[in-house]
């Protein structure tokens, strides 16, 4: 005889415990120090307040001057100072033609330069090293914790399934070295994909710097690109989340049913219109755990409910039984 389990759930806390941890070293390696070197450049600017305030943003890097033009942040007290040099404001900015700004303006317009090449180039070698750590060096990333909680809670969902089944008086027992064997495989495949990540994240600064260095060298603006991309690096962090969660929760399913006896599953999608193409066709069939269906007909890849890259399908246990 026969009967089917429901299946169990991927939650989306189980993404959220490895992004946590993905965003946690990108943070720590790559985007505070940065955040750091420019963060104490702005300090050491700011410890001189005898200045007018033209002057401070000039040295701050929020005040830039090129082409006859200032641009940048302006407040009331800077918009005051360059109406009272003559500047006109227009739709660009201020514009002041050079011979008409202050001496003292047009030495602090010259160390700002300085100061910001000097700046981009810190930020250049600083990326240079995170590169350089990042090839040679563990990530300390080991998601022991990440994979005791997710699997806790899956061998919760596993017993209240069997238990809710009469037919099967025998409650389910984790399999033997299933949680190490998890810890090691989550921790590579993490290990891998974040680093690769790292690196373009890397180079992609390392671009950006000097393209904003090239185009004025304003601090203000490199920190806004620095900014941003961790934004789109903690969205790609997500996604790589939710592949490492999804096949965690893939092979802890395939284990588990195993063990119990099972060596066949329905395909179950979220029956959504999010569902592709290629999964909605599995839908509703059954497969072998030995012999994965393609699940990526472009490809050619196989992999049961959960192991291809964003899959939310699950797998619906047949249990054999006396």
């Amino acid at each position: 005889m026969k009967t089917t389990l429901q299946p169990l759930i991927h939650r989306d806390s189980y993404t959220g415990f490895v992004e946590a941890e993905i965003t946690s070293y990108l943070s720590e390696t790559i985007y505070e120090p940065l955040m750091g070197i420019l963060d104490s450049e702005n300090l050491r600017t700011n410890e001189n307040k005898e200045h007018s305030a033209v002057w401070d943003a000039i040295i701050a890097g929020t005040l830039w001057y090129a082409a006859g033009v200032f641009t940048g942040i302006f407040d009331a007290a800077i918009s005051r100072e360059l109406r009272a040099m003559g500047a006109k404001f227009t739709a660009n900015g201020f514009v002041l033609p050079i011979d008409e700004i202050p001496i003292s303006l047009r030495g602090a317009l010259a160390l700002s330069n300085s100061k910001s090449r000097t700046l981009h180039r810190t930020v250049q070698s600083t990326l240079d090293e995170m590169q350089e750590n990042i090839l040679i060096a563990a990530t300390g990333m080991l998601f022991s914790d990440v994979v005791d909680k997710i699997t806790e809670d899956l061998q919760g969902q596993l017993v209240r399934t069997v238990s809710a089944e009469a037919s099967l008086p025998t409650l389910p027992k984790t399999p033997q070295g299933l949680i190490e064997t998890l810890k090691e495989s989550l921790t590579g495949e993490m290990t891998r994909a974040i680093k690769q990540s790292a690196l373009e994240q890397i180079n992609y600064l390392r671009a950006k710097v000097l393209d904003n260095l090239q185009n004025g060298g304003r601090t203000d603006r490199l920190a806004e690109l620095i900014r941003a991309y961790f934004g789109v690096a903690k969205r790609r962090a997500r996604f790589i989340a939710e592949y490492g969660a999804g096949q965690l929760v893939s092979d802890f399913r395939e284990t588990s049913y195993e063990a119990l006896g099972s060596t066949e599953y329905v395909w179950d999608t979220s029956h959504d219109e999010k569902v592709r193409a290629d999964h909605r066709a599995l839908d509703g069939r059954v497969f072998s755990w030995s012999n994965p269906p393609i699940a990526d007909r472009a490809t050619g890849f196989r992999g049961h409910p959960g192991h291809a890259a964003n899959c939310r399908c699950t797998a619906r246990p047949i249990i054999n039984f006396s």
